[in-house]
């Protein structure tokens, strides 16, 4: 008794030690990932781009005078405000300088999404060192790192979608334990028994608002809703049959697991294993209608509708609201210039940026080859292409990734349909990084199915001692005691296959590793890219904090040529000059006989060109001299400020007299160079 006590006490301090080590050397792969987000921002700061710009001008008109406005001071409606708003988190100690809390923010967003990833990790692999290998590819993937060295909406996008596979798992586990269908009270106390079915509710609960959260986040983030109402049906289906596989009252410690006090498991493991059988075959549809009746399914129906309408209300409050103000549920952007085989391409594109899936495909075909001729010879192999005998449970892979699956569909399609129809940007990392994730995990779990679980071998051709169906402890059958010459074949072989199987992996770290070390240096030296980066701080106007000044006082519209640039360097309004076709579309935005429409304002106005941010789609000031009065009032290193006002109004003014105050409204300095 004292042996077997002291062996328990000795497995437990040996397991709490490779806890303990799996969590440092975690801690050692985020702390890596942090430093070298911090690093690339070191010289410019957290990367901002157009939409970074149009996510803080909101942030700041919410925090200002609570309007919902964005750099135009137009209705913000081309993204849903989620992100924004919670930026407001940092205003308490940043004010409405929001641009120096992007690097805190992301990093919190960063060691999230790690903690919740390595957590759903740990469920599925169960080989400690390649867990912690696919964290680390995962942590220092440059797919990830492009998104979190941004302030883009999915460096919150990304934990909140890990946060609801946890939770939808968590639901499905809380109703197979605590169902609700079962024939027999779990307790004697009615109250306590209430309690306890409850529990899966404030999980479901905790899903919707993760799925509402995203969905205020992209509008794309809608797309968790259906995997949620699948969550609710299998976990519905899981709580009626709990009793027919495992009992309603289960004890997972329990060395019996059809332990309980459900007649049903009781009977079924009573019987012997011929009945047994006959149950779970047989008559299997019986007992689960039983358990799992009509009124069950009504019940799924009912919950799945109930959550259908809640969780979509916000968001559909946020398109009427949106519809109402614009005109437009989320914002025209014109018709999209990509057909679904360059969008398509595109993908490819990404996904071998990404590495993994090019080096999965690899893996699988080299697998299939090994396991198509161990099977050819007769041998033990990874692979046996039979019904009945192979190796490659591809049901239980299913079965452990049934989610991540099926948001991988759905989510792919809807952005697939969407950006053929709408000019978005291409489907490149950043509108798939949702995806990420969801496919590398479902890549380790093939890999571990394939390297780490045990192997099952036939007896007229493995060791004699086995049976068949057997399994062996390691991934490589243990030929030392079968002494035979075809046994030692395939241990051969296995130590083969390992050694190919481990190159092929291995090609993943190495190419990040690459991918990083030229990524980091560049962002290190230039800045993390777009706004933030010494190519763009080179292209600002400069000597131009007097006008600044001046513009911040005064009351009048401006237009300029980049708005999102002049907002971050003086954070005032402004409109965008008009633009000759839609971004990523072939749809005329503005024609050039719509030019004096465009310019809707009834007074004067001013424009302000960065003559370092000319481009071919935007209309030459001498283009816009036609529809509008133009006069040049000041200029410097790289801009040039106009007043202008519309065409009939300057016919008024030559009736009745031009004035000085029309040409210069905000009493700028004469004409002239300011250096």
């Amino acid at each position: 008794m004292y042996d077997g006590f002291d062996g328990e006490m000795y497995t437990s301090a040996t397991k709490n030690k490779k806890n303990y080590f799996e969590i440092f050397v975690s801690a050692l792969i985020l702390s890596a990932g942090s430093l070298l987000i911090i690093a690339g921002a070191s010289s410019y700061g957290v990367g901002m781009t157009g939409d970074s710009v149009s996510y803080l001008a909101l942030a700041r008109n919410i925090l200002n005078s609570g309007n919902f406005a964005g750099i135009s001071g137009e209705p913000f409606v081309l993204w849903p405000p989620g992100y924004s708003i919670s930026l407001l988190v940092g205003a308490p100690f940043w004010g409405s300088d929001l641009v120096s809390f992007f690097l805190p923010y992301n990093l919190l967003a960063y060691i999230i999404f790690g903690l919740l990833a390595f957590k759903l990790l740990r469920k599925r692999i169960e080989v400690a060192g390649f867990r912690l290998s696919v964290f680390a590819v995962l942590m220092f993937s440059p797919a990830l790192f492009r998104i979190f060295s941004f302030a883009f909406a999915e460096v919150l996008f990304l934990p909140l979608s890990l946060a609801f596979f946890l939770l939808i798992e968590r639901f499905e586990e809380k109703k197979k334990h605590y169902g609700l269908y079962t024939g027999k009270p779990k307790n004697f106390f009615p109250l306590i028994e209430r309690l306890e079915e409850r529990r899966g509710i404030w999980v479901l609960i905790l899903a919707g608002v993760v799925v509402i959260a995203l969905s205020m986040v992209k509008y794309t983030g809608i797309v968790f809703l259906p995997v949620l109402l699948y969550g609710i049906w299998r976990s519905f289906s899981v709580a009626g049959t709990a009793a027919l596989e495992t009992g309603d009252n289960h004890d997972e410690t329990d060395n019996n697991p059809f332990e309980t006090d459900n007649y049903i498991s009781e009977t079924i493991y009573n019987t012997s294993e011929t009945t047994k059988k006959t149950l779970e075959t047989a008559n299997i549809d019986v007992l689960q209608n039983a358990v799992f009746g009509n009124k069950s399914k009504k019940r799924a129906i009912v919950w799945m509708l109930i959550t259908s309408v809640v969780v979509s209300a916000p968001l559909f409050l946020l398109l009427l609201r949106n519809k109402a103000v614009s005109g437009y549920f989320t914002g025209y952007r014109g018709a999209s210039a990509f057909s679904i085989w360059e969008l398509l391409f595109q993908t490819g594109e990404t996904l071998v940026y990404w590495v993994f899936p090019v080096v999965m495909i690899l893996f699988l075909v080299v697998t299939f080859v090994f396991g198509r001729k161990a099977h050819s010879e007769k041998m033990g192999g990874f692979l046996h292409f039979e019904a009945k005998r192979h190796t490659f449970n591809i049901v239980s892979i299913l079965k452990s990734t049934r989610y991540y699956l099926v948001f991988i569909v759905i989510y792919y399609l809807v952005t697939l349909v969407s950006a053929s129809f709408e000019a978005v940007d291409e489907l490149g990392n950043r509108l798939l990084i949702p995806l990420f994730f969801p496919m590398l995990l479902v890549a380790a779990v093939i890999v571990s199915e394939l390297l780490f679980k045990p192997l099952r071998t036939f007896p007229e051709e493995g060791p004699a001692h086995e049976e068949r169906g057997s399994v062996p402890e390691n991934i490589f059958p243990d030929t030392s005691k079968g002494k035979t010459k075809q046994g030692s074949a395939v241990f051969k072989r296995g130590r083969m296959q390992q050694i190919v199987f481990i190159v092929i992996l291995l090609i993943v770290p190495l190419s990040y590793i690459r991918t990083d070390f030229r990524a980091f240096s560049t962002r290190i030296e230039s800045g993390a890219g777009s706004i933030s980066s010494a190519d763009y701080f080179n292209k600002f106007p400069k000597n131009f904090e007097k006008v600044k000044e001046l513009l911040s006082k005064g009351n009048f519209t401006i237009y300029t040529n980049n708005r999102e640039v002049f907002y971050y360097l003086t954070g005032l309004k402004n409109k965008a000059l008009p633009v000759k076709k839609y971004y990523n579309s072939n749809e005329v935005s503005t024609a050039t006989e719509g030019l004096k429409s465009y310019f809707n304002e009834k007074d004067k106005f001013l424009i302000f060109e960065m003559t370092n941010f000319r481009n071919e789609n935007l209309y030459t000031i001498e283009e816009i001299k036609k529809a509008v009065q133009i006069k040049e009032l000041m200029n410097g290193t790289g801009w040039v400020l106009y007043s202008a006002q519309p065409l009939d109004n300057q016919n008024n003014q030559d009736n009745h007299g031009n004035t000085d105050d029309h040409e210069n409204p905000a009493n700028f300095p004469k004409t002239g160079k300011t250096e």
